[in-house]
């Protein structure tokens, strides 16, 4: 058994970046493991498209487990900068009313608040999750 979820993209996401822009990916953690898309080289709008899977081990999912994500820009020296944040909480997918969940996410800064660069909210889409 397995969790399936599919990061889409993010909109707006603040540009960090002195000359340039960022250059963003998702860090995803569940259960004690962490997992990473792809690095999308120079936007603030990524469209990453990607599946990530974590499997479950026969363990099953509880209405108390969560997704973290994590947006980063990705640095080439240094560390990598914290873009944004979200739990996803996955009750809805382990009470048996949906086997798959589409969730848009608001991103919350560094310091936890939501913030809305130009207007726009920072946003990642995540596809869906499903148990399989």
């Amino acid at each position: 058994m397995s969790l399936v979820i599919i990061v889409e993209s993010a909109k707006g996401l603040p540009n960090v970046e002195r000359f340039g822009k960022i250059d963003p990916f998702v860090e995803l953690k569940f259960a004690g493991t962490k997992k990473k898309t792809k690095v999308i080289d120079d936007t603030t709008d990524p469209s990453w498209n990607e599946t990530i899977e974590f499997n479950l081990s026969d363990k099953p999912l509880t209405s108390s487990d969560s997704v973290e994500l994590e947006v980063y820009d990705h640095e080439k020296i240094g560390r990598n900068r914290l873009l944004g944040s979200y739990t996803i909480a996955l009750r809805d997918v382990v009470k048996g009313k949906q086997r798959t969940k589409r969730q848009e996410c608001k991103l919350k800064d560094s310091k936890g608040r939501q913030s809305e660069p130009q207007g726009l909210a920072k946003k990642s889409r995540i596809h869906r999750f499903s148990r399989n």
